[in-house]
């Protein structure tokens, strides 16, 4: 495997050799199969996620007050 030495710019030269070494090995199968078994895919596992897992996502479920006009005078 060839190094370059540190302080070596990376170009798009380089993309096409560093993508042929790392892509093989990233979609092999068992990184596949390992994929969907960790989400709960397959086999199918709906208790996978905890609720502590979610509660980042409640922000979003906050009812929004419509924005006031800038020019309308507050009471």
């Amino acid at each position: 495997m060839d190094v370059e030495p540190p302080g070596v710019p990376t170009t798009i030269y380089d993309i096409a050799g560093v993508v042929g070494k790392a892509f093989p090995l990233a979609v092999a199968p068992s990184n596949i199969i390992k994929g969907f078994e960790r989400s709960g895919i397959y086999p199918f596992n709906s208790d996978i996620f905890g609720e502590s897992e979610f509660l980042s996502s409640y922000v979003i479920d906050r009812v929004q007050e419509p924005e006031r006009p800038s020019d309308v005078p507050e009471p």
